[in-house]
């Protein structure tokens, strides 16, 4: 313990955090930059508060409202650009519901990360060019602030043995 209160590294929290042992490394590193913490290092310590909260995200699911919604939403434009490529925004999706233990796309995750996009551009969240598409993370914030998108489908992600479920106040899809 320092003076300023308890920390441990991020090495030491990415090694024995038992809810991230299936999760790509890099997704890891992802979410837990949501927090403001700095991923690149990986002996950046990790302060008491940050760590409850980490812990409150990742196996309690105790973050709610506000608090959460902007940690999904960090976790999803992690450079803050408020249009993230479409197949960028999907990746993640499909490898953060897959996990780790998997080399190729499972059934699952697959599906999934197709039904969200779809979901995505149903609730007009998508915006096209003549040369790409992306997530506009503007339209995907006020979507999810107003809860037209629950942030609940995001948080699924996380949960052990969970089925997924993607839906908005105005569709479901199966």
């Amino acid at each position: 313990m320092d003076a300023d209160g308890p920390s441990i590294s991020l090495k030491i929290f990415l090694g024995y955090t038992t809810s991230l042992a299936d999760k790509f490394k890099d997704v890891n590193k992802r979410l837990i930059s949501a927090f403001g913490i700095d991923t690149s290092n990986d002996n950046v310590r990790i302060e008491w508060d940050q760590f409850l909260n980490l812990k409150c995200f990742l196996e309690l699911f105790t973050l709610q409202g506000q608090q959460l919604e902007d940690v999904w939403l960090k976790a999803l434009d992690p450079r803050g650009l408020a249009m993230v490529p479409f197949a960028d925004f999907e990746d993640f999706l499909e490898r953060l519901a897959r996990g780790s233990m998997s080399d190729k796309e499972t059934p699952v995750s697959t599906v999934f990360s197709k039904k969200m996009m779809e979901l995505l551009e149903l609730e007009k969240c998508i915006k096209e060019s003549a040369d790409n598409r992306n997530v506009d993370i503007h339209k995907l914030r006020k979507k999810v602030k107003d809860q037209e998108i629950p942030v609940e489908i995001f948080n699924q992600l996380l949960k052990q043995n969970c089925l997924y479920r993607v839906e908005s106040q105005n569709h479901t899809l199966d």
